[in-house]
């Protein structure tokens, strides 16, 4: 949010290995790399904007299930639902 110069956004959980670091293909799409097939992700990336719209999305939602009583799924499940119900032809996965 600070640096809006940047076009391109890199979340890595990872700060200590190197990382062979893609972009995705299309600029409105997301790319998740995962050395497994969860939502759990060794890296992130894309253009500003769609990172910005995942990260504001995924707050959001995270804000209402802590809310919520009711709402018992685990982030990785939140994390999981946004991305299927919201970014379901955005993302782009790299095994």
């Amino acid at each position: 949010m600070d640096q809006p110069h940047l076009t391109n956004i890199i979340i890595s959980r990872n700060a200590t290995s190197e990382l062979d670091i893609n972009l995705p293909k299309e600029l409105n799409h997301v790319l998740l790399a995962s050395s497994e097939i969860t939502t759990a992700f060794d890296y992130c990336a894309g253009s500003r904007a769609v990172i910005m719209e995942l990260l504001t999305t995924v707050i959001t939602e995270n804000n209402k299930r802590q809310l919520s009583p009711d709402d018992n799924r685990t982030v990785n499940e939140l994390l999981g639902e946004v991305l299927h119900n919201k970014f379901i032809n955005r993302c782009e996965y790299l095994q």
